[in-house]
């Protein structure tokens, strides 16, 4: 465990719940203001989206019927934790657009409360307040989360996954639970909530542990018998729609994924995801907090220090950023609202990971091996691409994607070299 602050801890635990209370105030204040116009790029779907993820909610509050049309097109809509949740909500508040904003609050910052708690098994106090101060003011979880939104759904089980993996993932009923999380997270958040299986797998599999291929096996299996039971509880003789509707969603609508063509193109949707859809135009914080996350890892891996080293916030919350990244980023149709999956993770990454470096050795000499320089590079290349295309490009249509991509190739391989250099000479 990590060593404490000389400050009273509960002073921080305290702070933190100040952060968290003025954050509820915030957040619940004009609920019933317009979304901003166009702060996802050319699409309005802050305007056009989030009704209709409490459609049945509504329905049944005030009709007595979840479907009263007979229309099983959105089914998965029905059986979502957004939808159970404006239900639950509802029955309580009653309908109307500001208590449909009210389910997205009590999703995401219901979140935040599981990601604090699971934070606070390993880290010094002051991690839990940055990482909700930082919660509270993103932009992004601001704009999204005070609306009715199937990723905050999807927010809130991740969280609890994060939670429960952080208490009790040295346990095999704490696997196998963080495990049937991930398919909730699929079945009743987003479908894309899949990225959080390999994320966790890797998370066991790099723990160190001596039984972590049982332990992965045993989540997966979870994850799998979790995921039939669902499909069967939820949908029963309705599968042909819900599996529909999951064809259509994955590759029916907007085709196969470009990224996934060539490598090239693979290649060119990595390093430039998060520019079309404006991700690190609208949060600089996060091109900050991703780019010092970047830089730790460096020098971790330089310092010949190995995954199963990193606490298992860190870890998870790595894997969670590389497999959400690498699986959005091929899509034809990857708008900033399904970044939500990974911001919190950005957040846990970075603060993790200083309290960590706090703990490490300054003595040790720096040797960067294959993996520290293919992260410079990668860090490098990935920096200079969004800090020249935000400064250059933002709104140029069309955005000359594969040219910047590779223009900026050689300025990334010179700083790894520099930074090879710096460290062998240093």
């Amino acid at each position: 465990m990590a060593k404490r602050s000389a400050v009273n801890p509960r002073l921080f635990y305290i702070l933190t719940f100040l952060i968290f209370a003025a954050g509820l105030a915030f957040w619940l204040a004009d609920l019933t203001s317009d979304p901003p116009m166009y702060y996802a790029g050319y699409g309005q779907s802050l305007s056009t989206d989030p009704a209709q993820y409490v459609h049945h909610a509504r329905n049944e509050i005030l009709f007595g019927d979840f479907d009263p049309f007979d229309y099983p097109r959105w089914t998965v809509y029905q059986h979502s934790l957004t939808s159970l949740t404006g239900w639950l909500w509802f029955s309580i508040a009653g309908v109307s657009i500001k208590q449909a904003a009210v389910v997205g609050l009590i999703l995401c910052l219901g979140g935040l409360i599981f990601l604090i708690l699971g934070l606070a098994r390993y880290h010094r106090p002051w991690v839990t307040s940055v990482v909700a101060l930082c919660y509270i003011i993103n932009i992004t979880l601001y704009t999204h989360g005070r609306l009715s939104y199937l990723e905050n759904g999807l927010i809130f089980i991740a969280a609890m996954l994060f939670f429960v993996y952080s208490r009790w993932g040295d346990r095999l009923w704490g696997v196998a639970l963080s495990g049937l999380l991930v398919a909730i997270a699929m079945l009743t958040g987003k479908l894309f909530g899949a990225l959080l299986l390999p994320a966790l797998l890797l998370a066991i599999l790099f723990s160190g542990r001596d039984d972590s291929w049982r332990r992965a096996l045993v989540s997966g299996g979870a994850f799998l018998i979790g995921s039939l039971a669902l499909m069967l509880m939820l949908y029963g003789t309705d599968l042909a729609a819900a599996m529909g509707y999951v064809g259509e969603q994955s590759y029916g609508l907007r085709g196969f994924p470009k990224g996934l063509t060539t490598p090239w193109d693979f290649v060119e949707h990595l390093i430039s995801y998060g520019f079309k859809n404006r991700l690190y135009y609208k949060d600089p914080d996060l091109y900050m907090f991703f780019g010092v996350t970047g830089l730790l890892l460096i020098f971790f891996f330089s310092a010949g220090r190995k995954l199963r080293e990193l606490k298992p916030t860190a870890l998870f919350a790595i894997f969670w950023i590389a497999c959400s990244i690498l699986g959005l980023m091929p899509l034809n149709y990857s708008p900033i609202r399904y970044t939500l999956l990974f911001i919190p993770a950005i957040l846990i990454a970075c603060f993790t990971l200083i309290d960590s470096a706090l703990d490490w050795d300054r003595k040790v000499k720096l040797m960067p091996g294959k993996l520290a320089l293919l992260l410079t590079l990668f860090f490098s290349w990935f920096g200079i691409f969004h800090l020249i295309g935000n400064v250059f490009f933002f709104n140029t249509v069309p955005f000359p994607t594969r040219t910047l991509t590779w223009t900026t190739l050689p300025g990334a391989i010179v700083l790894t070299v520099l930074f090879r250099h710096l460290m062998i000479n240093g």
